[in-house]
């Protein structure tokens, strides 16, 4: 039987959206990948490569969601080895990662589809997404977090960023994401207490580190056994 949180809250967000896929095709079809691709090199130093130092993963299964072309991704790969599944509903990101994927000798597996109507056949060792959960809210981003908690294995490690209120989120990361086309996505930054609670009031999660630069905060956390 399924968690009753988990399904109760599935329900809500069922019934409302935050972002569509109208409004991502909309973004894949503009001409900013290479702002994007910046941004990625960005959360890569800032986040991502701070956080890996912290755990010992090696050839890992990692999952990511809502990841668009699956940047993030590969940079893990290209550190730790292993194998990439995307999860989108886009169309034009699932092109867009074909055509960065194409000369690196490296197929990740792609799965369309809502992480809301995602069914779980297979566990991670990594779950993570960025740029994602803000676009929910309430319930949604409820879900969203157990979303990752899931689809990971016992003692499995989940990485989430989001944009977070402050001078830094009012300078830096909200200019950026309107250079990005991405204000035609609803968007509400996170504080730091929203996305640790996430993770220290679900029982089955415990936190290991918090980051925050430059408009945007991160978090580190392991499934328990």
């Amino acid at each position: 039987m399924g968690d009753p949180f988990l399904m109760k809250n599935l329900m809500i967000a069922s019934k409302r959206k935050s972002s569509t896929k109208k409004h991502w095709n909309s973004f894949w079809s503009s001409n900013t990948y290479p702002i994007y691709n910046l941004g990625n090199w960005v959360f890569w130093i800032l986040f991502y490569k701070k956080f890996l130092q912290l755990i010992d993963l090696h050839d890992p299964d990692i999952l990511e969601l809502g990841g668009g072309i699956g940047g993030i991704s590969y940079k893990m790969v290209e550190k730790m080895g292993g194998k990439i599944t995307i999860v989108d509903y886009s169309q034009l990101a699932k092109e867009k990662s074909d055509n960065f994927f194409k000369n690196k000798n490296f197929s990740p597996r792609y799965i369309f589809s809502d992480i809301f109507n995602l069914k779980p056949k297979e566990k991670y060792d990594l779950v993570h997404s960025h740029g994602l959960i803000e676009h929910y809210v309430e319930a949604e981003r409820e879900v969203c977090f157990a979303r990752h908690v899931e689809f990971m294995k016992d003692e499995g490690y989940g990485i989430i960023l989001a944009p977070t209120e402050g001078k830094g989120y009012n300078y830096f990361a909200k200019p950026l994401v309107k250079v990005l086309g991405l204000d035609t996505v609803s968007e509400v930054p996170l504080n730091q207490d929203d996305i640790k609670s996430f993770v220290e009031l679900n029982p089955q999660t415990q936190l290991i580190s918090v980051k925050k630069r430059f408009g945007w905060i991160g978090v580190l956390f392991q499934k328990n056994a």
